[in-house]
Parts: structure tokens; sequence; C-alpha cells
């Protein structure tokens, strides 16, 4: 099986195919009034495949496969299939369906989902999720393709539509239900009404675990805003040497007091001996010294460092 990469995305015409022979496709056209109760000679046209395209490849002798406009991009490894409806593999990790498509089955582990089962077995560990276009119901093909699609049956609607005959587009046209058409067999043509029509589209698988959803979380708070909530005193930063910064800031302001201390002290003593050895060199007979005492060592503030340091206060910020 092939594992395509998950970007939500979804373009292109959306396609109708008739279940055998005669193909008809979506085409995004106003629906002009004079394409209104006209008779259509076809085969058996009461199921009709969504998300194809008109295609005459050597491998595919029904005129048509799936178009890869209308999936989601895959990886540039894996080559879209040559029958239609078939399945190209599973996104993972999914976790959201496409725009357009909407989750409509999921399971986890090997459990069914109601006689429903997934293409591409899951993991114990692993929940898939069926995304299917809006409207649409999974279904599983047990009897021919064992492959799962999703389907819907149109009972009223205008479907704007275009013949592929020979892998060739033509004949853009509109059909209406319910609409009166030329059933063509083995003997001779017969009216009939068709008053329903089963749509199939492609069934997007995704696939994720429970760790998946957890890192999407994750990511998406490691990118926001980082908010700081509640009181108290930082945490120690291991790797700048277990100091916080209140206690640096401590530390340097007592080491600038303690200098300044000591410098004021050196420059009064060198005044007082200037100005007193002035006086000596005037007067025979100098007065007794008034110079103060220098003040003892033991005087001087000693800054300790393991004074531990104001704490500081966070502000908690309100959410």
């Amino acid at each position: 099986m092939a594992k395509l990469s998950m970007k939500i995305q979804h373009t292109g015409s959306l396609l109708f195919v008739l279940a055998n022979g005669m193909k008809v496709a979506l085409a995004e056209l106003p629906a002009p009034s004079t394409h209104r109760h006209r008779t259509t000679r076809i085969r058996m046209n009461n199921e009709n495949n969504r998300g194809k395209t008109c295609s005459d490849n050597d491998l595919n002798t029904q005129g048509v496969q799936d178009n890869a406009e209308c999936w989601p991009d895959r990886t540039s490894s894996v080559t879209q299939t040559n029958k239609e409806l078939r399945g190209w593999g599973y996104y993972s990790p999914g976790i959201s369906c496409p725009a357009g498509y909407e989750k409509r089955c999921s399971a986890t582990g090997t459990a069914d989902v109601s006689g429903f089962t997934f293409q591409f077995p899951l993991l114990e560990s692993e929940t898939g999720i069926g995304c299917c276009p809006t409207g649409y119901t999974c279904k599983f093909d047990w009897d021919a393709d064992h492959a799962h699609t999703c389907y819907s049956i149109a009972t009223t609607g205008s479907f704007p539509a275009v013949f592929c005959p020979s892998g060739k587009s033509n004949s853009f046209r509109y059909l209406e239900l319910p609409t009166a058409a030329i059933v063509t067999g083995s003997g001779e043509d017969s009216v009939t009404v068709i008053s329903t029509m089963i749509l199939n589209a492609p069934l997007f698988q995704l696939i994720h675990q429970s760790t998946d959803i957890t890192s999407s979380s994750h990511t998406a708070t490691a990118t926001g805003q980082s908010r700081i909530s509640g009181t108290g005193t930082p945490a120690n930063n291991s790797e700048n040497g277990g100091l916080s910064i209140a206690a640096k800031a401590g530390i340097g302001g007592g080491v600038s007091g303690g200098v300044l201390l000591v410098i004021m002290a050196i420059s009064f003593f060198l005044w007082k001996r200037n100005r007193v050895r002035g006086a000596v060199s005037t007067t025979e007979d100098p007065a007794p010294s008034v110079l103060k005492p220098e003040l003892p060592a033991e005087s001087v503030p000693r800054l300790d460092l393991n004074t531990p340091a104001i704490s500081a206060t966070v502000r908690s910020e309100l959410a």
C-alpha cells in the first residue's frame, strides 16, 4: 500500500462516471434551462462515480480514471491507479479531513465499523478516519474490488456532466432526476424513467496515533506566546553558575558600596594630612595634631558573599 503525505487541500472539477461504459463527468457550468427534460440514449446509468477524468491509457479500457487534481497532495513517488475508485493509499499522520470533506466513519485498531472496514488495515495503536464529501456515507465493496469508497443516493437534482466516449470528453450537458432515458440492450431499445442515482466518490483514509495528536498540541504551544503564571522566586539557572539574577544584583551593589566607603576614608585621610603639613611649614611651634584617628579596618563594612540576596517579586500575568 502507498503512504501519502497529508496536506489539506481540495481542488479540481468534480466528475461522474456511468457504471458500465458511458462516462459522465461533472463540470462547473451554469445550468441552462434548455437542457431540461432531455431524453438520453444510454446503457445502465443508475450508478455514477465522482472525482474522475476521461482517460484513454492502455491499462484502462473504461475510458476514465481517478482525477489527481481532486485529491489532496501526495508524495511524488505515489502514482495514481488506472482503475477508478480503487484507493491509492492513506494519509499519515492525518487528523483533519480536507476542505469539502467531513469525517463519516472511524475505527480504532482492528475493529470494523458496522460492517464497514478500511481498505488499508489499521494497527492496534492506530485510529482510522474516513473522509467523504458532505452528505456521503462510507462504503466497502466486498464483492469485486475490496475497496472502500463514499456513496450517496440522489433522487432529485441537476448534475452538470460531460460524456467520455473512448476516453475523450465531449457533449457537456446536465442530467436531471427524475429523467427519461432510452436503454440500449441486446434486443430493442426501451424507454425508462430514472428516479434514483447512486453517486460514488473517493474516500480519503487518514491514520494517526494518540501521540500524533499530543505532538500537534505541543507544537502549537511552542510556537505561541509564552506566559508566566503564579508568584514566587524564579528557579536557578544551572547553566549560568547557579546564582539567580537577584543574587547577582545584590552582590554587585554590596561590593560597590564597600569600595566607595574605602575610597572616601582614604581621601579624607590624605586631605587632613596635607592640611597639617602645610601648617607646620609656616609655624615654628605647630599646634598639636587635631587629625581624627584613621578608622580601624574592622570599622569598614565588610561584604559577606554568603549573605542571601534580597528576594525579588515576580509579577504574575493575568490570564
